[in-house]
């Protein structure tokens, strides 16, 4: 019987384990004898209530990533540097990212676990726990530089020496940041089902895409453009925060709150689709 990733009492007693893997996380769930607290989606359209069964990770998620985009942008600004120097800087942003973006991979990435394993309720994630967020980041890094950094870096590389671009050079730059987004997909799939990270070689990515079809092709090509869509609009938002701060800080929290949204939707739409097509 699936069982729920309802967060556990706090007073579950003085011997906590040390959650510092998943296989320890989902042990102690089942020993606390969690229950679903709603039926398991069955059509796709059912997942788009997913993230608001998780709103208070939803909404604490995108408000921190809101505020940090922000301070990153601040701290560029020579007023609010209060004189330390740049590698001060450069340590406090790599730490606040390490928790504030890793937690919110850890969580994403306990999404696609809970869809794959076919559970109900609440997604149980430890953002306090340091081992954890690194495992997760870990997966996230290597599934990036097992294939899609290829199209990723060459879209970047196109829009930076191009010069001034035309529509036919944005519609190249936004066709391989796409084919980038859906490889990355694959593999991080590949690798959160597989749980090792020999997963991300090309071979079990090809045998997951043949496995998954078109029906997963589909949910991997529109999850890919709706991303994209909103790398735009947060690039639009920071181009606007030297003329514009509170504007462009709206429209910071408005992309990093849909986009988890919707990245929320897609990756449980996603791992009920691979375990269904996968059996």
């Amino acid at each position: 019987m699936p069982f729920s990733m309802t967060a556990p009492s706090p007073d579950a007693g003085n011997h906590k384990p040390r959650l510092a893997d998943w296989e320890t996380l989902h042990r102690v769930l089942q020993e606390r004898g969690v229950r679903p607290r709603w039926p398991l989606e069955t059509h796709w359209y059912q997942c788009l209530f997913f993230p608001l069964h998780n709103i208070a990770s939803l909404l604490g998620l995108g408000s921190c990533l809101a505020i940090y985009s922000g301070v990153v942008l601040l701290l560029r600004n020579p007023l609010f540097s209060i004189g330390a120097p740049a590698w001060f800087w450069l340590f406090v942003v790599a730490c606040i990212s390490y928790f504030i973006v890793g937690n919110a991979c850890g969580f994403l990435q306990a999404v696609l676990k809970s869809g794959l394993a076919a559970e109900t309720g609440e997604v149980f994630w430890t953002g306090w726990n340091l081992v954890l967020i690194g495992k997760s980041l870990k997966t996230w890094l290597i599934a990036f530089l097992a294939g899609p950094i290829v199209p990723a870096g060459v879209a970047f590389l196109f829009w930076l020496y191009a010069g001034d671009l035309t529509f036919w050079d944005w519609l190249i730059v936004a066709e391989l940041a796409i084919v980038a987004c859906a490889l990355f997909l694959y593999t991080f799939l590949s690798m959160v089902r597989g749980g090792q990270l020999l997963d991300a070689r090309a071979e079990r990515v090809l045998e997951l895409i043949r496995h998954l079809g078109w029906r997963g092709a589909g949910i991997v090509a529109a999850a890919s453009i709706i991303a994209i869509a909103h790398a735009w609009l947060m690039l639009a938002a920071i181009q606007l925060f030297s003329s514009n701060v509170s504007l462009s800080w709206l429209l910071q929290a408005v992309c990093w709150t849909s986009g988890l949204f919707l990245a929320i939707f897609f990756f449980r739409w996603l791992g009920l689709t691979a375990r269904i097509q996968m059996e």
